[in-house]
């Protein structure tokens, strides 16, 4: 008996499974596009956290970071310590003239701060060596903001800093407090691995050892840019200059102990600066130096960023705010001796 199905013309047979078979293979195209993207984002963000991404990134500026982690031992009686502006301006050889005691720079940018948040550079340097006699701080008006969480925000730098020093776990838990960081951050890392391999083909400029460069600078790092002439930074609406009162308070309740004591200074700014009475106001009784106002050639990038003679100036006033500190505690002392 000849079966109903057989009796229908070849081009009118059912396509059903043909359709089904059609169907399962563009899942499988989807799928495995899918599959090659996150493989390719993974090895993205795998690859910031090696040696080899920091020589071939095109961005020196990042092999700079994490000179607390880097650095070894270190035992500085002074430890310098804040954003930036910190990083520029604190020399710890012209503080070691002032005071006579050893000093080191373990500053950190914010872009830093706000991924690993404000503890990781000092966590990562009380671990390797014993409490400082100083913790000597600055920190940039516009965001006056000692003590910062970690996942705040996200940038490239902060990331790359897990990354290298904090490990996968630590990049992971960025993601998942930011996560429309994640695509972000690996087309950023193509990029930037590109760019250097164009730059390496084009024949890139002569190449400079950062780490060797903080090492003999003790943790300080100028950008290599000459001074200013004028300034740059747009005038900042005043609403969004905030008081941090309780940020500033847990700083120095954290790191305020027996064996350390801690300042609290506001970076200056330059006389062109057109939101310093601003700053001034929302920043009073907030900070221990004087709040200053500088020439513009004490600066060399973005108004918050020191030339060499603005380093100069304040690190001998940093300086002098130690010394006077030591000779408060050295009165103090031999006060107590002669009861």
């Amino acid at each position: 008996m000849t079966h109903p199905i057989e009796n229908i013309p070849s081009t009118m047979q059912p396509i059903e499974p043909r359709a089904v078979a059609v169907r399962s293979r563009a899942w499988m195209y989807v799928a495995g596009f899918l599959l090659a993207q996150i493989a390719v984002v993974v090895s993205a963000i795998r690859i910031t956290g090696t040696r080899w991404f920091l020589m071939h990134d095109n961005y020196p500026g990042l092999r700079v970071l994490g000179y607390s982690n880097w650095a070894g031992p270190l035992n500085c009686d002074v430890v310098l310590y804040g954003d930036s502006s910190a990083l520029s301006a604190l020399d710890p050889k012209v503080i070691e003239q002032v005071t006579g005691l050893k000093a080191c720079n373990i500053s950190e940018g914010v872009a830093v701060h706000v991924v690993a948040g404000s503890d990781a550079p000092l966590r990562s340097y009380l671990a390797r060596n014993p409490p400082p006699r100083f913790l000597l701080s600055m920190w940039t008006p516009s965001d006056f903001r000692p003590d910062r969480p970690a996942f705040s925000a996200d940038t490239p730098e902060g990331i790359v800093y897990l990354a290298q020093f904090e490990g996968m776990g630590a990049v992971g838990r960025e993601f998942a407090h930011n996560p429309l960081s994640l695509p972000t951050y690996a087309a950023w890392t193509l990029h930037a691995v590109a760019d250097g391999v164009v730059a390496h083909v084009n024949g890139p400029e002569k190449d400079f050892e950062v780490h060797a460069q903080r090492t003999s600078e003790q943790g300080q790092w100028l950008f290599p840019l000459p001074a200013q002439t004028k300034c740059v930074r747009d005038w900042l609406d005043p609403g969004l200059i905030l008081r941090w009162d309780d940020s500033v308070k847990a700083f120095r309740e954290k790191y305020n102990t027996a064996k350390t004591q801690v300042f609290v200074n506001i970076s200056p700014v330059p006389v062109c600066d057109r939101n310093y009475e601003d700053y001034a106001a929302k920043a009073a009784g907030l900070h221990d130096n004087a709040f200053e106002r500088l020439p513009i050639s004490y600066y060399n990038q973005g108004d918050v960023h020191f030339s060499a003679v603005g380093s100069e100036y304040i690190s001998r006033k940093a300086g002098e705010q130690i010394l006077s500190a030591m000779r408060q505690s050295d009165k103090a002392s031999g006060g107590l001796q002669a009861k």
